[in-house]
Formats: C-alpha cells, structure tokens, sequence
C-alpha cells in the first residue's frame, strides 16, 4: 500500500552528528549516492532513471529509512528489510534498495506519532538550503556566533545571517502548551478553594445545628479531639468517595 513519508537528504556524518541509532544494515558512504533525476530533464539527453524509477545502468539507489516505514512496510525486525527494494515518488518515481533501518526519532512535534522518512545521500551539490549543528557552551556562545557570521558572510557576502538557538525553536512548538497548562493550574487552584469554602461551609453549619449536643458530651467527659472526629467522619467519609471516584478519570487523562 501507500505510505506518506518525509525525504531528507542526508551524507555520512548526518547520523553520527545527531546521535542517531543505527539498528540494522550499513550507514551511506559516498559510493551510495543517490541518483535524483527531477522529472522536468532534457529530453535529447539520453535516460538515467526509467519510468518505472530504476537506474539504467542496472546499479541500485540506496536508501536508509526508519523503523516507522520499516514497520508500515510490513516489516517484523529490522534486519528483515535490509536489501529490499522500495518505491516511492519525490517528482517522479524511483526504486531505492534499504541499505539500514534506523531508530525512530521525532520528526514533528512530540504530539505526533513518528513519521515515516525515507533518506538518501544526494548525488548532487547544488543545496538549496543546509543546517549546521553547533554545540556551544552558553559563556561562549556570544563570541561563537559573532565567529561563524564573520565566516558566513566571507562565504556568502550577498545572503543574510541569520541563527537560531534549537531550545529555543523546540520550546516554541510547546509555548500554546505551557500557556494552557498555566491556566489550567489557576482554574484548578480556584477550584480547590471554592471545594475548601464548601466544606468549610458544611462544617460551620453542622457545629451550629448540634451546640446543645456538643455541650452536652462536653459536660459528660468527651475529648475535644473526639468531638471533632464526630463531626468530620462524615465529610472524611464524602472525600473518600469523592477521590475514588476521581482516581480512574485521572489515570484514564493522563494516560
């Protein structure tokens, strides 16, 4: 069947730099570069990839892909899909041959499911757009970026530099979360207030309704702690309850 996925071009290092777990198969060297013909080619130009998407010199194009489209694929173990062939579209169709699967990581937001992606190592050289990690300490990271632009804008004088930081880009994916989770902890301490001011209510309005009753056990020898156990069992008891009741649509929310 199909199966939507995400591409991203990738080389050698990629995997390595990221910390990115290989569970079965080999990682793409040089010599497994990607054959990407876009469908818009010249042609007067004699064919590289067919139109049923193999290469015409007979040579493979190799693929990595994740344990999501391993297990979308029918797939039981890892080690299952390795030198299977895959078809897929990106512009036209192509044939890849899995050369390793590789450990699911978070493709989008941590709400989503794990994406099925797909990654090659690109024959070509004209990116249209790249990323450098940098890790950096946090008292060097004023003079680390200040070095990098120099060294972009030597490279690239035309193109603005322009920085991120990753925790930053992550904790804006969250922000709508951490606003909700702070208005829902404010709702919740009224909400406990308003619950303390109810039985706080109850408990005024039962000691009015029985004064002649606890004078009466006051004068026959009763404790002031047993006295105030008299009256809270009753509200001890409907707390019970109450939190029995409340535990498993907790567990079921949080779950």
């Amino acid at each position: 069947g199909n199966v939507g996925t995400f591409f991203i071009n990738t080389d050698e290092n990629f995997f390595s730099t990221y910390g990115i777990k290989i569970l079965a198969g080999r990682n793409l060297t040089e010599q497994d570069k990607f054959m990407y013909v876009p469908r818009d080619v010249d042609p007067n130009q004699p064919k590289i990839i067919t139109d049923d998407g193999y290469l015409v010199s007979g040579a493979p194009n190799r693929i990595m892909i994740n344990e999501a489209l391993a297990q979308s694929l029918g797939f039981k173990k890892p080690e299952d899909a390795i030198h299977e062939k895959v078809v897929f579209e990106q512009g036209r169709k192509f044939v890849g041959e899995i050369t390793a699967v590789i450990s699911n990581h978070n493709q989008l937001s941590l709400r989503e499911k794990y994406q099925p992606i797909i990654y090659y190592y690109p024959m070509y050289d004209f990116w249209p757009y790249f990323s450098i990690k940098i890790d950096v300490r946090e008292s060097e990271a004023l003079a680390t970026i200040s070095q990098v632009g120099k060294l972009f804008s030597d490279a690239f004088p035309n193109s603005a530099y322009e920085y991120f930081f990753l925790d930053d880009h992550f904790n804006n994916q969250y922000k709508n979360d951490v606003q909700f989770a702070s208005i829902f902890g404010v709702f919740t301490i009224l909400a406990i207030i308003i619950s303390s001011l109810g039985l706080l209510g109850l408990g005024i309005f039962s000691v009015s309704q029985r004064i002649k009753e606890i004078g009466i056990r006051r004068v026959l020898g009763s404790s002031i702690g047993g006295i105030l156990f008299l009256f809270s069992k009753d509200s001890f008891w409907l707390l019970v309850i109450a939190y029995v009741i409340s535990l498993p649509v907790i567990i079921l929310g949080i779950s």
